[in-house]
């Protein structure tokens, strides 16, 4: 849990700021995360599955192919999705709800919507490679 933790707190900010200190460290600690945090078959209450986060995935990738000013405020409508995403999964997408809400908060421009992009497609990407429960 803990750990989790100091990951998403890591994740966040290299997302946010861009600033990778070393993209592939970035990509392990995705990948540790959804690892940790993939869907369980025993106990459909815990965990992520792909298909919680794929309708937040296919709003980022609409959003990502908008003009800059129309793609800020979208971005911003976004946070409504997330709640309501969030509200109806585990504590584990509740949290990473939280996560991604907290980058958009901070988005101000293109850059940092494809960055959350990249960020929510990895997310993906790796639940996928590690089994979800989908």
């Amino acid at each position: 849990m803990e750990e989790n933790n100091k990951i998403t707190d890591n994740i966040k900010i290299e997302t946010i700021t861009g600033n990778y200190q070393d993209y592939n460290k970035y990509l392990d600690s995705i990948k540790l995360y959804a690892k940790n945090v993939r869907g369980n078959k025993n106990d459909k209450k815990k965990g992520i599955t792909t298909s919680q986060i794929r309708v937040i995935f296919g709003e980022l990738k609409k959003i990502t192919k908008m003009e800059n000013k129309k793609a800020i405020e979208e971005i911003q409508k976004l946070r409504i999705k997330l709640a309501y995403t969030g509200g109806r999964g585990s504590f584990e997408l509740k949290n990473l709800t939280m996560v991604l809400e907290d980058i958009i908060k901070e988005i101000k421009n293109k850059d940092g919507i494809e960055r959350l992009y990249n960020l929510v497609e990895a997310i993906v990407c790796y639940l996928k490679f590690y089994g979800d429960r989908d």
